[in-house]
C-alpha cells in the first residue's frame, strides 16, 4: 500500500514538473493538504522556501504570492469521482473574481502500469492561509480578535452578495437542478431522508417543518446561484493586516452547484463559533480552555460576541442585495439557510456518497452542528408540524 503511494506521488511529481520544467521553478507537497485531492506548489527557486504551514504563512504575509508573477501555482490531483467540473470552476472565477482560484484541467495521470487514474489540474494559488488554522478558540474573544471577526464577516457577506449578483432567474430552477449538481435535483428527497432518519425526535421535527415549508413554495422568490458545496474553515482562506483578518477566498469547488440563494449561510455559523474537542488532524489551534465543557464529545461553542457579529453580517448584507430584512425575502433566506443546514451536515460524507443519513454515534460532530446550527436540544420538540 506504502509502495503504491509512492509511486502515485512521484507520478504526480512528474507530471508538475512536466508543466513547470525550468530549473528555477521549486516543486513540492502543498502545506496544506485536502482531504480528497494531492496538491503541489510550483514556485521560484529565488523565493523563500516553503515546506511547512508556518514558512507559507510568513510566505504569503509578506506577499511572496503576488511579487512572483505567474507563481506559484498549485497543481492538484484528484481521483475522478472527485474531480472538477470546470464548467462550475469557470462560472466561479466569473462571479466570486479572485475568491475562486482559476482553474484549468492538465491531463490525466496514471499513477502505475495498470494503476490508478488521477485527474490533474493548476490552479492560482490564494495568498492566504485555512482559516481552520488560526480560527479562535476560545469562547470570550479578545479586542482585537473581535476586530478580526467583524471584518471577517463583512467579507462573508460581500462573498455571498457576488452570487446573488450574478443568479439565474427563479423560473430557470427546475431547468438548472436538472442541468448540473447532485443536492439540488435530489432536494425534496433529501429533506424526507432527514424527516424520516434523523436521530432525535427535535431533528427529524425541525426536518419534517422544513420540509413542509419548502413543499409550501417557502423558497419561491429567491434567486438561484452558483453555491460553493463546503463552506467550512479548512476551504476558506484568510489573511491578516492591522485591520483586521481579510477573506482572500473559497477553495475547493468540487461540490458546488446552483442553487438557492441561502444555502450557503451555514458557513456564518463557522465565523460566529467554533468546535471544541474537535478530533485533531496534525492542524489548527489548541482548544484547551478552562471555561469549555469537561467533555470528550464535541462540542459547539458560540463566543460571547456571536449575536453582535450575527447582526453586523445582516446590516452589510443588506448593503449589497436588495433584501426587505423583515419582509418575505428575509423569511425566505432564513428558510433556505435552514435547509442548508440540514443537507450539509444531516448526510455523512462517506468518501463522497452523501446519501447516508448521519447517526449520534457514528456522526457526532454533524450531529452536533444540526443541534447546534438548528437551536434544536436533544429533548425538545414535537412529532407535529402544520406548514405556516
Amino acid at each position: 500500500m506504502a509502495a503504491d503511494l509512492d509511486k502515485a506521488r512521484l507520478a504526480c511529481h512528474r507530471h508538475a514538473r512536466a508543466l513547470h520544467p525550468s530549473s528555477t521553478v521549486t516543486i513540492h507537497a502543498f502545506p496544506h493538504q485536502g482531504h480528497c485531492s494531492y496538491s503541489l506548489l510550483a514556485h521560484s527557486s529565488s523565493a523563500l522556501p516553503i515546506t511547512s504551514k508556518l514558512e507559507w504563512s510568513r510566505a504569503c504575509n509578506g506577499q511572496t504570492a503576488k511579487r512572483q508573477g505567474s507563481l506559484p501555482r498549485l497543481v492538484q490531483f484528484r481521483a475522478p469521482k472527485h474531480g472538477l467540473d470546470l464548467s462550475i470552476t469557470s462560472a466561479a472565477s466569473c462571479i466570486y473574481g479572485r475568491l475562486a482560484p482559476a482553474t484549468a484541467y492538465t491531463g490525466d495521470v496514471r499513477c502505475s502500469d495498470g494503476g490508478a487514474v488521477l485527474k490533474a489540474y493548476e490552479m492560482v494559488v490564494l495568498s492566504g492561509v485555512p482559516y481552520s488554522s488560526v480560527q479562535p478558540k476560545l469562547a470570550s474573544l479578545a479586542a482585537d480578535g473581535v476586530r478580526h471577526q467583524e471584518r471577517l464577516v463583512r467579507h462573508f457577506a460581500r462573498f455571498l452578495a457576488n452570487g446573488w449578483h450574478a443568479a439565474v432567474d427563479p423560473d430557470e430552477v427546475r431547468n438548472v437542478a436538472d442541468r448540473v449538481g447532485v443536492v439540488g435535483p435530489s432536494l425534496l428527497w433529501r429533506m424526507q431522508q432527514l424527516a424520516d432518519q434523523l436521530p432525535t425526535v427535535s431533528l427529524r421535527y425541525t426536518a419534517r417543518c422544513t420540509l413542509l415549508k419548502v413543499q409550501a413554495q417557502g423558497l419561491k422568490g429567491l434567486p438561484v446561484v452558483l453555491t460553493h458545496g463546503d463552506i467550512v474553515p479548512s476551504n476558506m482562506i484568510v489573511s491578516w493586516t492591522t485591520e483586521g483578518m481579510s477573506l482572500e477566498g473559497m477553495v475547493d469547488w468540487a461540490e458546488a452547484e446552483w442553487l438557492h440563494f441561502g444555502l450557503g449561510l451555514y458557513g456564518l455559523e463557522h465565523l460566529l463559533g467554533f468546535l471544541h474537542n474537535e478530533p485533531q488532524c496534525g492542524q489548527g489551534t489548541d482548544t484547551k480552555n478552562e471555561e469549555q465543557p469537561a467533555s470528550s464529545s464535541p462540542v459547539w461553542v458560540y463566543y460571547d460576541q456571536a449575536d453582535a457579529l450575527r447582526t453586523m453580517f445582516w446590516t452589510e448584507l443588506a448593503k449589497h442585495v436588495p433584501l426587505d430584512l423583515w419582509g418575505h425575502v428575509k423569511e425566505a433566506t432564513m428558510l433556505a439557510r435552514d435547509v442548508g443546514v440540514l443537507l450539509w451536515y444531516g448526510f455523512a460524507w462517506d468518501e463522497g456518497a452523501i446519501n447516508r443519513v448521519v447517526a449520534r454515534n457514528s456522526d457526532p460532530i454533524e450531529v452536533e452542528h444540526l443541534e447546534a446550527f438548528l437551536r434544536v436540544g436533544r429533548d425538545s420538540g414535537s412529532e407535529h408540524c402544520e406548514p405556516q
